[in-house]
């Protein structure tokens, strides 16, 4: 049986079931084109959302978080061009760590609200690491006839990032007690 919802959308019944709280609701999912979202329903987050008005304020307000410390780091770190570039190196790898750790607990602790993965991941995360600069300090190693430490540079980055990555899931799934998915 389908359910006529708003702009004639057919919707399964089902889709009237929030599938975090299992309560029953006459009203449509937003799931579904069209629909009038599920009162209560923690699945939703109704208020910033991609494609909200507000969801640019909130990604550049965290970008703009993530891109002082990112100088803050730089500031720490500092390089001069054709040279290894920690500052961007630290800030990458540690920015992978975050971003996987901060997916964990998202999708553990708020799996349906779409503000703190705007906030904190696109934009803070975002605005926090760095691949434009990274390729920037790539032509600087070259350009300072230092190819082999531009080649160095890209694997041990590519490397770190990747073990950062698996880090900040193993670490934030221990610590909230996630079992693996598999």
């Amino acid at each position: 049986m389908m359910l006529p919802v708003g702009n004639n959308c057919k919707c399964p019944p089902m889709k009237n079931v929030c599938h975090l709280s299992r309560r029953t609701t006459a009203l449509h999912s937003v799931r579904c084109r069209g629909g009038t979202p599920v009162p209560d329903c923690p699945e939703q987050d109704v208020a910033v959302r991609p494609g909200h008005p507000l969801a640019a304020l909130v990604v550049g307000l965290g970008g703009a978080v993530g891109g002082l410390a990112r100088l803050g780091v730089a500031e720490v770190l500092p390089h001069a061009p054709g040279t290894w570039a920690w500052s961007t190196f630290v800030a990458n790898a540690s920015g992978c760590a975050a971003l996987a750790a901060l997916v964990v607990v998202l999708a553990t602790r708020f799996p349906a609200s779409h503000f703190p993965r705007l906030l904190l991941g696109t934009g803070v995360l975002g605005g926090y690491t760095t691949f434009s600069i990274f390729s920037v300090d790539v032509v600087e190693l070259l350009r300072a006839g230092r190819g082999a430490m531009a080649g160095a540079y890209i694997g041990v980055s590519v490397v770190s990032m990747l073990l950062a990555t698996v880090v900040g899931l193993l670490l934030a799934r221990a610590v909230l007690g996630v079992k693996d998915p598999r």
